[in-house]
Formats: C-alpha cells, structure tokens, sequence
C-alpha cells in the first residue's frame, strides 16, 4: 500500500482489506475504546528501572498499522484516477462501519483519522492536495451504502466525523493552492496567515497540531521571520510535550519527564501565542485521546528537536533570553537519561548565549534610536525588529483591497529600500497586467490607475502581559525550574505610533522670525495604530483595526524630547560605569 499500485492491483487488493478491517476490528480498535481501570493494575507495576528510561511513545500495536493505513487509503482517494478513489473511499468505507460496530460510535475515529488526512496531504503539501479529489470521495461517504447492514442511520453516524475530514481538507486544498502549484501566491504573508488557520482549525489534535506548526516554522524561516518561525517551533514543542505527558499519565511504565507545568513555561517564553487562537486542548482526557494518533509527533525525541529548532531560531533572531529560557527546558530530559555529554553541550550553548547576552549595552543607551521617543518597558527586552505600517493607495488595487492597512514586522536591518522591494514582489496577485506597485508620492495623492503603498516607519508601545504561572498565581513570574526560570514575561505590542510635522499658523502670528519663531509653530500630529493580533506572534503581519490622531504643541514636542534624550544619556552612563568596573576587577585579579 506505501507503494503505488495499478487499479487491477487495487481491485484484487481491496476486498482483503476491507475483510481484514471488519474481522480485526476488535483488536485495530482496541486502544480507541474506553477500558475499565483495574484497581489492582496499579499495584502490579513493576518499580522504574535506574537510570530512567524514555517515556515510550503512546500507541500500541496493531493501532499503528491501523493509522499507516488509514493515511495511504486517503492518499490514494486523493489520487486522479476515478477508479483507484473507488477502491480506496470503499476501504475508507469499511473502516467506518468496523469503527461503529466495535465501539458503537464512528466518532472514535476521528483523531486517527484526521491526522492521516494530514500525513497524507501535508507530506508534502502540493498536487494531491490542490486537486481536491479527496473531497468528492468524502461527500460520498456521507451517503449510506444500500447493500450495507448499517445503512439505516449512516448520515446520523458518520456525519460529524466525514463533516471534520472535509473541514480540514478544504482548509489544506486552499493553502495548497496558495502556496504551491503554478497559481501559487507570490503574498507570503498571506500564505502565512492560512496556514495559521490551518493549525488553528488543528489545535484539538496534537499529532496534527504539531505537523501545522513545523511547516508554518518552514514557512516563517524562509520569509525571514526568524522570532515567529522560533515561536511556531516552541508551540509544536509544548503541544507535544503537554500530549506526552497526558498519555503517559493513564500508561504503564516511565511518565514523562515533563509536565503540564513545564509545557506552561515553554508556553510562556511565546507571549503573545496564546491570543493566536493556536489553544491547547481543553482537558487531559481528550489531549490522551488525540496523543495516540501520529505517535511519530508525539514522542520525547520530537519534543527535544522542537525546542532545538526553536533555539536555533531564536538566536539567529536576535531574541537571546528566550533562547536560554527554551533551551532549559530540555535539560531535565538529558539529566534523566543521564547523557551527560548531551547536557554539557546544552549547558555550553546556554552559557555562549549568556556571554552574548552580558556584551549586549542596555536598553536605550545607544540613543533614541533603539527605542525612539518612548521609554524601554519594563521586564526584559522584546526582540529586536523593525516596523512598518503599509496602506495600499490607488484606483488599482480591488475595492476590497483598497485602503487596507497592516503593520509588518521585520528584522533588525531590514530597510525602507528593503521592505519596498519585498511589497513590490508580493502584491502583484490581483493587479491589472502590466501594472507596477509604487511607493506614494511626496503629496500624498496616486495617479489615476496607479496601484500605489504608502510605507511608514512605526514605533511599538510595548505592554508587559501578565501570564499566569502554573500554580495559577497570576505573577509577571513565568515560573522557575526547567523553563521560566523565574524571569518576568516579555513585553508584547498591539500599539504604534508615528509623527508627522506640521506647521500651524503664520510666522508673524508668534511674532518674530528665524529658528525661534520656526520652533514656537513647529507642531506634530501623532497618529497611534492598533492592529488585531500582538506582535511577536506567530505571524509577521496584522492588520490594522484602528487609528487615532492627535495634535501635539511646540512645548509638548520639546519635553519629549528632553525627557528621551535624558534617558539615553543616563542609560549610557550606566553602560560606561559597569564596563569601567569590569575592566578595573579584571585588571585587579589578574
């Protein structure tokens, strides 16, 4: 079945399938229905061996061959032949009706299900799921077999298990042919953002969950999205950890090294993720019950490359602290193992992190510039980005488009020149042929027919969410241990601000003239954005819900600049201080 077949091999070979899925089924369907707990069953367990081996991944067999099953049946009903999409639903067809005489409900077999729709579509996403032939085959399974003993009652019963399929397959079908194909969008950004919709959509089932986060990480990385890519990376290692430890904790044998309390700090080095949608499964139960799916996902080997990923992402990002916050994380589970040259080599890499982090100069000392006309916030430093504000100008761009604004954050170095040349490539879906986008003119106004993006330099006002730790204390503390190591949470934006000079009245209403009278008229309207969404998030680009303007006077102006000019000053004195004292206590010592 891994294999492709011809429709004569698949004709000979569906009918054993099908027989082999009705006369197993007890034992396929075994781990998906409910056992009664023995009381003695605890008792009975064996003492954990010293040292502490891997908690196993969840599943058993003969289950896994149930799910590879499942996932090249749904494969091959994605196939172009009608005949091979034939022989594949009928299978499809027969592991339903096994599923709801063995369990009594078809439903069990959801998780499993939509896990292989994914395994099977999403590795990799392109032909088979842009085609979309799966979802005629899904449609008709909705339709009851007449030959079928459990005909009666069959729309009733599969409803809601075949309605999830299609939901997530048109979901994977859209953001296929978005991002893939020869109609592929050249908009990243929005490719990005049905891809998060996808692993929103996906959050119920953690295998499924984790494989949405790790191509929305690739998606991110090649987009140049360092900090987002390594937030994606860090959820699919907390969904993965929080689905271990909930199978683990109804299983025989070594629990799992972390727990719901380690999965909160990780969580906790992402702020802003949680306000994505991307919400873990409402309780352990059903977290159990969707971990037995895709156990290739949920295992501590995957949970350890995700915070890897996530480190590695982090760094090359700029976001230091929270690099060593993740990387903490997977220390208990290397000092369990007892692999000690893995844990030195994890120890080292957080300490050279360290060292960067002590030759970094505080906030605000190199001037405005690191933090402009605002103070720094509070708690540590949010990750190095810059900020535009984009708004499409010009008869061109589509009523629906037209006027629409969003925020955009980019890296450190990334330029105006930079982020003109990057929207010039990824807004041409949608415009007349032969139609260039242009930056506004100096005026303000678009030519006629012009398709034209007014971009704006912005400044975040960061705000320091309070997260609750896992004793529900509701401190800044993100917790201690393996993951917080009780830093306070790291400050999150949803607010921007930019100024525009303007001149009000005349030079003779102030009286006088030259650099006095020109500084007692030069007033600025501040404008403050809001966007829908916090940055940094898991997507590089919000849209703007609202904007606000307000006039501020001459004598306004002045204070604040004072005021931003003596916090630099002060911050660089700082900095000349603590490095003198270092200098002297190593001249000392040596």
């Amino acid at each position: 079945m891994r294999r492709p077949q011809s429709v004569t091999a698949w004709r000979a070979m569906s009918p054993l399938i099908r027989r082999l899925l009705w006369d197993h089924r007890a034992s396929l369907l075994a781990p998906l229905i409910p056992k009664k707990k023995d009381k003695g069953a605890e008792d009975a367990t064996p003492p954990e061996p010293f040292p502490p081996p891997p908690a196993n991944a969840p599943g058993e067999k003969p289950y896994p061959f149930l799910e590879k099953a499942s996932t090249c049946l749904l494969r091959t009903a994605a196939e172009t032949l009608p005949e091979l999409r034939a022989e594949a639903s009928s299978c499809v067809r027969a592991l339903l009706e096994a599923a709801l005489d063995a369990a009594g409900s078809v439903t069990v077999l959801r998780p499993m299900l939509t896990y292989a729709l994914c395994a099977a579509l999403y590795s990799p996403l392109g032909a088979a799921a842009r085609r979309g032939a799966l979802a005629g085959e899904l449609n008709a399974l909705r339709l009851p077999d007449p030959g079928s003993s459990h005909a009666e009652g069959w729309e009733t019963a599969s409803g809601a298990t075949v309605q999830a399929l299609e939901s997530a397959e048109a979901r994977l079908r859209e953001l296929a042919r978005a991002a893939t194909g020869p109609d592929a969008s050249p908009d990243v950004e929005s490719v990005i953002e049905m891809e998060t919709a996808v692993a929103a959509a996906l959050s119920w089932a953690p295998a499924a969950h984790c494989k949405a986060l790790r191509s929305l990480s690739a998606r991110l990385e090649n987009g140049q999205h360092w900090v987002e890519a390594a937030e994606a990376a860090a959820t699919a290692a907390s969904v993965a950890m929080q689905a271990l430890a909930a199978a683990q904790a109804t299983a025989v044998g070594a629990p799992c090294v972390w727990n719901d309390a380690d999965a909160e700090k990780l969580r906790g080095v992402c702020g802003s993720l949680s306000r994505d949608g991307l919400a873990f499964p409402a309780s352990p139960a059903a977290a159990a019950t969707s971990s037995r799916c895709g156990v290739e996902e949920i295992s501590e080997e995957k949970v350890l490359a995700h915070i890897a990923e996530s480190v590695r992402l982090f760094v090359r990002g700029g976001h230091l602290e929270a690099a060593t916050r993740a990387a903490k994380v997977a220390l208990p589970a290397w000092e369990r193992r007892r692999a000690f040259g893995d844990l030195a080599r994890a120890h080292t890499g957080i300490a050279a992190v360290y060292r960067s982090l002590h030759q970094l100069p505080p906030a605000g000392a190199s001037g405005s510039g690191s933090f402009g006309i605002l103070p720094p916030p509070l708690g540590p430093p949010p990750p190095p980005a810059t900020f535009y504000r984009v708004k499409l100008v010009g008869d061109a761009w589509g009523i629906e488009d037209r006027g629409r604004t969003w925020v955009h954050r980019e890296p450190r170095d990334r330029t105006l020149g930079d982020m003109t040349r990057r929207l010039q490539k990824s807004l041409t879906a949608g415009l007349p042929e032969g139609t260039p986008v242009t930056p506004l003119p100096a005026g303000g106004d678009a030519p006629a027919g012009a398709a034209c993006v007014q971009i704006q330099a912005v400044e975040p006002v960061y705000t320091v969410h309070v997260q609750s730790g896992a004793d529900g204390d509701g401190d800044d503390d993100t917790g201690g241990g393996s993951g917080g190591g009780g830093f306070p949470a790291f400050p999150t934006t949803n607010a921007f601000i930019y100024d525009v000079p303007f001149v009000s009245g005349t030079l003779d209403a102030f009286g006088g003239s030259g650099p006095v009278a020109a500084l007692r008229t030069q007033w600025r309207r501040r404008t403050t954005v809001n966007v829908e969404g916090r940055f940094p998030g898991l997507r590089a680009r919000l849209q703007v819900t609202s904007e606000a303007v307000t006039e501020m006077s001459p004598a306004s102006s002045a204070a604040e600049m004072l005021r931003s000019q003596a916090r630099a000053i002060a911050a660089a004195a700082d900095a000349w201080e603590s490095t003198t004292r270092v200098a002297q206590s190593g001249g000392g010592t040596a």
